[in-house]
């Protein structure tokens, strides 16, 4: 911890961890339902990445006896593929395939100005053109009931992710949480999402989520209500999604 001023002061504590994470799956070439019992087989093949990662976590202490509280999270990473004639190819402008052994140079960038409070911030970039692939950046609010209400993909989401510590429910505002996030994509897609959950007792959760197309004058492309319970082992969650065009899945 790096002191500033007296010795009983603030002291601040800066982590910085790289990892490498290697991934293997097998992917199935079509669906189990979409086979012909008769004519037809899977395949089986497998998709192999290394993701190198490097993340900056900083801390802050009011006191030295105090619990430290995250001030910003941050992570530069990118994806390199060993085979990138089967992962990972992209078409140039005539069509072409081309192989790309590196995917998109990820950043994340999380801050935490105040108590409940969240702005998150994420750029994806092709290493090779150089342009913005995908951005996007958003807000969050919690009462207290909800942890990392902003998830690593950029999306202010509400989840299942419970606080530990969390107060009995019924508190005013401890359940509530409240999200907005603007996501940008090279081609000129533009959404804006909103979303809103609330605890309904010390397991059981619901909320509500609108995503809105800018580009169409905002209009409705998702709407989502979701109820979930929480049984801090593993969770179950409860999906309904009304389409735009006035189905419901």
């Amino acid at each position: 911890w790096r002191i500033h001023g007296a010795p009983e002061g603030a002291r601040t504590r800066h982590t910085v961890t790289p990892q490498a994470t290697f991934t293997s799956v097998q992917n199935p070439n079509v669906l189990p339902r979409q086979v012909d019992p008769f004519d037809a087989i899977d395949r089986i093949g497998p998709s192999e990445n290394v993701l190198l990662e490097i993340r900056n976590l900083v801390e802050r202490k009011q006191r030295p006896e105090a619990e430290p509280r995250r001030v910003l999270e941050s992570s530069h990473a990118a994806r390199y593929h060993t085979n990138p004639r089967r992962d990972n190819t992209v078409p140039n402008p005539r069509g072409t395939l081309l192989e790309r052994r590196w995917g998109p140079v990820e950043q994340r960038l999380r801050l935490f100005p105040a108590q409940g409070w969240t702005a998150a911030g994420d750029l994806d970039v092709d290493p090779y053109g150089g342009f913005v692939k995908e951005a996007t950046y958003g807000i969050s609010w919690n009462g207290g009931a909800w942890d990392r209400i902003v998830d690593r993909s950029g999306r202010a989401r509400i989840s299942g992710d419970l606080a530990a510590d969390r107060a009995p429910a019924g508190h005013r505002w401890q359940d509530l949480s409240l999200a907005a996030e603007h996501r940008v994509v090279r081609r000129g897609d533009s959404r804006v999402v909103l979303r809103a959950g609330t605890r309904l007792s010390e397991r059981w959760w619901v909320a509500g989520e609108v995503e809105a197309d800018v580009a169409r004058h905002m209009d409705l492309r998702e709407r989502r209500l979701t109820l979930g319970v929480d049984f801090h082992d593993y969770y179950l969650r409860f999906y309904l999604e009304f389409e735009p065009d006035g189905g419901v899945s």
